[in-house]
């Protein structure tokens, strides 16, 4: 996949008494191309497409792989490139150790508008609470008059919902940072473990309510933990139990799967310009 020519292309310069590539050439390339106005055509990835044999397909020579990278600011060829199927599976379970635990870990909050096209009439907006009115903007008909009001999209991310503490009477020690504890009598109630003390643990992303005296396990280490006491911790990001309906979780998986998604959705410059872009490369790097 990764065509050594593209780095070739670019001068040594001295660095930290070693010889390294002049790659910070590539943002004042990138400028140039953009300068000059190349046309660039949209491309979606397919399956068992690299950018040597995409660039073989296109523009009939492997090595103008390094135009796809330049113009996509691909800066990692080998894990920046969309992957498909096993492999993109692979990914997940080096990274997390299973798909499953993949999903059950929360990396973000994220409000939700796209499924949502219900409408609200002037009255009924009016009569929301303060908290909730910033979801929704009003669609203006003819007369410049208020049809309706519909939800406002916007993709704003909050680090996590609500932070709860969890005084314990058992021992705390062989629990890992970043593993989920939930109730042992029902694994949809759990939180991700930020901070851990002799008998107290720091939970975000928590879903439901922990109560008192509920017996707890760590889902990785299998700790037994027994509640003593459970609060609150209000946070900058918190989102109030008001509005939490506008609010959905994004998993991990889900996560690297729509940046993988994305990946696949690339530029490509219009072979017809291909040789001068070439020639601007040589220029500036003389």
């Amino acid at each position: 996949m990764f065509d050594s020519g593209y780095f070739g292309k670019f001068p040594v310069i001295p660095y930290a008494n070693h010889n390294v590539k002049h790659i910070f050439l590539r943002s004042r390339f990138f400028e140039g191309i953009k300068k000059n106005e190349f046309n660039l055509l949209p491309y979606t990835v397919k399956e068992g497409e690299r950018p040597d044999t995409l660039a073989y397909n296109y523009y009939g020579n492997s090595k103008l792989s390094w135009m796809i990278y330049l113009v996509n600011e691909i800066y990692d060829p080998y894990f920046e490139w969309p992957m498909f199927g096993i492999t993109f599976d692979n990914f997940i379970v080096e990274k997390f150790g299973s798909i499953q635990e993949a999903k059950n870990r929360i990396k973000y909050w994220r409000v939700e508008w796209t499924s949502d096209e219900s409408q609200l009439l002037e009255g009924n907006f009016d009569s929301l609470p303060a908290s909730k009115k910033k979801y929704w903007v009003p669609f203006i008909g003819f007369n410049n008059r208020i049809n309706y009001y519909e939800r406002k999209k916007v993709d704003w991310i909050a680090t996590t919902n609500k932070t709860v503490t969890i005084t314990t009477t058992s021992n705390t020690d062989d629990i890992a940072l970043g593993e989920r504890v939930s109730l042992a009598s029902n694994t949809q109630v759990n939180g991700v473990l930020t901070f851990v003390s002799n008998n107290s643990i720091v939970l975000s992303h928590v879903n439901y309510t922990f109560p008192l005296g509920a017996n707890l396990v760590s889902n990785t280490s299998k700790v037994s933990i027994t509640t003593s006491s459970v609060v609150n911790n209000s946070i900058v990001n918190t989102i109030s139990a008001e509005e939490q309906e506008y609010w959905q979780p994004v998993t991990e998986y889900q996560y690297y799967q729509e940046l993988n998604d994305q990946r696949k959705e690339i530029r490509l410059v219009d072979k017809q310009y291909a040789g001068a872009l070439d020639a601007i490369l040589t220029d500036l790097l003389r």
